[in-house]
């Protein structure tokens, strides 16, 4: 009896170590690509996107830094999805998964590219570093989102960049899980309150609170001038989130405390 009972414990500890493992993995996308499979250790994450700005007009795409193969080509204006950065003997390389030309056409690869070509694209991590001091551990009140029939979805507080969500998402779930709804919150100069969320289906989301449905708010925080990202302290965690590394070790702890208490119980069990 002892033996079945360890053995559906172990077994059981496996499924729950294989699913921290996928998702760690789904949240890090990992890339095919030679080079990146060769300097992983080397690589850091960084999942944010940037516009092609390069003396020549366009920006040259190539399989690895180290190459002269080139993949494709971007032009100025272009954006770029960089997931990860590597340092070769002092110059940053990021390496793209996909990128949208001035035609808006979206194109899908693996490749490298220079990052002293690109220029950042201002983002809600972006609005994050420059009013870090004013978002605040959420807090507030859901009661308004509650009744509306539909939810404006913001970029960044004061941004004008958003879309629409109908059909009461707040009541069909479309947020995700409604205990872990909003992580941040901002108030801005006219007292408008702003929640942030990220979830599986929608990812780094502001909402209005104190009016959730209006898309006419003002655009009192324009993205500026794009400029040269500096690369410094990993920039890729969401405000208020755990980092997913972080996340997997909580889980693994979960599992050996929770196995080896049930090891004791069913231990006591056949023994007494």
């Amino acid at each position: 009896m002892k033996r079945k009972c360890l053995i559906s414990i172990l077994l059981i500890a496996t499924f729950l170590l294989l699913f921290a493992e996928n998702a760690y993995a789904d949240g890090i996308a990992e890339p095919s690509n030679d080079f990146f499979s060769r300097h992983r250790s080397d690589c850091v994450s960084l999942d944010r996107c940037f516009y092609a700005n390069s003396e020549e007009g366009f920006v040259s795409l190539k399989i690895a830094p180290d190459a002269n193969r080139e993949v494709d080509v971007c032009e100025n204006g272009g954006i770029l999805h960089i997931s990860f950065t590597y340092n070769r003997n002092g110059e940053l390389w990021g390496f793209v998964t996909k990128f949208s030309n001035t035609a808006y056409e979206e194109v899908f690869l693996n490749a490298w590219v220079q990052m002293g070509q690109l220029l950042l694209v201002y983002d809600f991590i972006s609005f994050a570093e420059d009013h870090g001091d004013d978002i605040h551990q959420f807090s507030g009140s859901l009661d308004l989102l509650e009744k509306v029939n539909e939810v404006v979805f913001w970029k960044w507080p004061g941004s004008g960049l958003y879309h629409t969500i109908l059909g009461q998402p707040y009541k069909s779930n479309v947020f995700g899980e409604a205990d872990l709804l909003f992580t941040r919150s901002y108030v801005d100069a006219d007292g408008r309150e702003w929640g942030f969320f990220t979830s599986k289906y929608w990812q780094n989301i502001w909402v209005c609170l104190s009016d959730p449905s209006n898309p006419d708010v003002p655009a009192f925080n324009p993205a500026p001038t794009p400029e040269l990202w500096q690369p410094g302290e990993r920039h890729s965690e969401i405000p208020g989130g755990l980092p997913l590394t972080v996340l997997t070790i909580i889980l693994v702890a979960v599992l050996v405390v929770g196995t080896t208490m049930l090891v004791t119980v069913l231990w006591k069990r056949e023994t007494n």
